[in-house]
């Protein structure tokens, strides 16, 4: 199965899309499969369940930021990377959606 598979079928067993996004791919940082479980759980519903920023949205961005961010507050570089990686991100998901 591919991850994106995975992920719909942990979505589909009632995990939320930030839950089942993250999920598949927590390996990939060394992180535990379950890490996401409670932390994450209110990014459903559009964040809080207010129907506004999408828990797949939130969830990319998350794994943008564990990608590219870096972990020392004078890495300037290493904050503008994942920042600006979010932005194109978020730019060409709104692209392909107004298609």
């Amino acid at each position: 199965m591919t991850k994106a598979e995975d992920a719909v079928a942990l979505f589909q067993q009632g995990f939320n899309c930030t839950q089942s996004i993250l999920s598949v791919f927590a390996a990939d940082f060394g992180l535990d499969g379950i890490w996401h479980a409670g932390s994450h759980r209110d990014f459903g519903a559009g964040m809080g369940r207010t129907d506004n920023i999408c828990g797949s949205l939130s969830a990319a961005i998350m794994l943008i930021g564990l990608r590219y961010g870096g972990i020392r507050p004078e890495d300037t570089a290493a904050k503008e990377k994942p920042t600006q990686g979010s932005v194109n991100f978020y730019k060409n998901l709104r692209r392909s959606m107004v298609r």
